[in-house]
């Protein structure tokens, strides 16, 4: 019993921590945003006697990680062609092998079959609901760069608007350190510029805590699912009362 024991245990022990980096990955971003928060507050910082230096910083910080998400651009394409051609590799091996076998398989196959994949939830159209979808891990790879560039456009317009129509500094300090410690932290930079192998928390899919906006969305979801399932138990329990008094009344009748 002492070996098999030791294999669970040798298993369980990954998947630990992967779920540990899952819940620090993007958690340095949060606690940057609080220590931000607690330092201006205690040590009485006006950042409006630093607006322009603060300004310099929000669009040097914006610009650098647009920057390091484009370098990543073409890393992606060049391990898509890598995968490619290893994958048509394989299959010629395939073909051989099959050719070889006195059985003759009547299978077709094509490159993408030798690829690795994954399935994530993704919208096929803008505004449409999201469905399962299997994509290679360099289709992957775009399209969550896509998104991480798309959801920074929106964080910067909000700051901006929030900056020059109400005249707030602070998201502009929380939005350099935020996003400063965010780029550390990134999948795509670990994969690609630091040239870490994708296990742990960085296997493919990644985890959507990681990103705010199908945070705020996965938990709006949760919401609405609770507050439909409260309303139907509700209902049922509501349908059961009447039923049983419905019961009582025709037993007192007889």
């Amino acid at each position: 019993g002492k070996p098999p024991r030791r294999r669970a245990m040798a298993d369980s022990k990954p998947a630990a921590e992967k779920e540990k980096g899952r819940f620090l990955r993007g958690k340095l971003s949060q606690l940057g945003t609080v220590a931000v928060l607690i330092l201006t507050n205690v040590l009485k910082i006006d950042l409006g006697e630093h607006i322009q230096a603060l300004r310099f910083c929000f669009a040097m910080t914006i610009l650098f990680v647009v920057m390091v998400y484009e370098n990543i651009r073409p890393r992606i394409k060049r391990k898509a062609l890598r995968d490619k051609r290893e994958a048509e590799e394989a299959l010629e091996g395939w073909k051989k092998a099959t050719s070889r076998s006195r059985k003759k398989s009547v299978v077709k196959k094509t490159h993408e079959e030798f690829q690795p994949h994954v399935i994530a939830m993704k919208s096929p159209e803008w505004g449409e609901d999201e469905v399962e979808t299997k994509m290679t891990y360099t289709e992957y790879d775009a399209w969550m760069l896509n998104s991480k560039l798309q959801n920074l456009a929106l964080q910067v317009a909000i700051t901006v608007g929030m900056h020059y129509k109400l005249h707030y500094t602070t998201p502009l300090a929380l939005q350099v350190v935020s996003q400063l410690l965010a780029i550390y932290q990134d999948h795509l930079v670990e994969i690609y510029i630091k040239h870490t192998e994708a296990e742990g928390d960085l296997e493919r899919p990644w985890a959507e805590d990681d990103d705010p906006m199908a945070a705020m969305k996965k938990r709006q979801e949760q919401a609405a699912a609770a507050a439909a399932k409260e309303q139907a138990n509700g209902g049922a329990i509501e349908g059961d009362t009447q039923a049983g008094s419905g019961q009582t009344d025709n037993k007192k009748n007889a």
